[in-house]
């Protein structure tokens, strides 16, 4: 099973890209899914382990208690590589929805903007600069 986190890599801490290479790109994206954003303890007490061990299994777990050794360990976000995914995935809905469907593009942002939580102006915007990057992309070629 493949992470969406894997796609944007560059854009992910240093931290983060520890955790991956104990772990990971599928449990270190449930970690900061579930933990994001809060100081997490890797200890064997009574409060952080269980609850890393339900979420990510014994295995990888005790991988991660290893190697921080009880350390606090702020687990960040990670707002710029999730807002890059879902940017990914609204470009690709709205070419699904414009060009499969052949439906216009206000319909497809009646659909998506509510879907993503955007403003049609913030959605158009992301659209527009994909298209851009695209063109630039593919006039290289």
């Amino acid at each position: 099973m493949q992470s969406k986190l894997e796609s944007v890599a560059e854009y992910l801490p240093e931290i983060v890209l520890e955790m991956v290479d104990l772990v990971g790109f599928v449990d270190v994206e449930k970690i900061i899914n579930q933990f994001g954003g809060t100081t997490f303890r890797f200890t064997d007490g009574s409060v952080y382990f269980p609850r890393l061990k339900e979420l990510i299994g014994l295995e990888s777990a005790g991988k991660l208690r290893h190697y921080f050794n009880a350390e606090e360990v702020y687990i960040p976000r990670c707002e710029t590589a999730l807002r890059l995914l879902r940017n990914e995935r609204l470009v690709a809905d709205f070419d699904f929805i414009t060009q499969g469907e052949k439906k216009s593009g206000r319909t497809a942002m009646l659909e998506l903007c509510p879907k993503y939580q955007l403003s049609d102006r913030q959605a158009w915007e992301i659209v527009r600069t994909h298209q851009v990057q695209q063109y630039r992309q593919d006039s290289l070629f």
